[in-house]
């Protein structure tokens, strides 16, 4: 079974086939991650440009900034006043983020381990998954 080259694998984060079995069998039980009722929510989170793209770009802004810009917010009160909110967005954001790359990991992982029953888990991995194969991704 795959499950024991799986368990080889430093990215199911699991030391030996005992412990992958353990946690294949969790993932068989397992609730979803969100309940379903919060499926229109999680898709308003990534549709709102409000709460995406506009923090993405603030993000950007400061983040390509360096100590001569902050520097002078911290002695032009009139522009930290103006930037001030940006902190409180952005920290917003990253809770988001956090929020969404834990969800991704989870669901990744819970595919990954779902898949350790298929020898050619690894190379439908890495298949294309908007490709128009029979049986393929497109398809399921």
């Amino acid at each position: 079974m795959a499950i024991e080259n799986v368990a080889q694998d430093s990215a199911c984060s699991v030391a030996s086939p005992d412990d992958l079995e353990s946690l294949y069998q969790r993932v068989m039980t397992c609730k979803p991650l969100v309940h379903p009722s919060e499926l229109d929510a999680l898709r308003n989170l990534a549709e709102d440009a409000s709460l995406t793209v506009r923090p993405w770009l603030f993000m950007a802004y400061a983040a390509t900034r360096d100590g001569a810009f902050y520097k002078e917010l911290s002695e032009d009160a009139t522009r930290m006043r103006l930037l001030a909110p940006l902190s409180m967005i952005l920290e917003e954001f990253a809770e988001r983020m956090h929020m969404v790359a834990e969800m991704s990991k989870g669901a990744a992982m819970r595919i990954r381990v779902a898949g350790c029953n298929h020898e050619d888990f690894d190379v439908w991995r890495k298949e294309d998954p908007n490709a128009d194969i029979d049986g393929g991704a497109a398809h399921v």
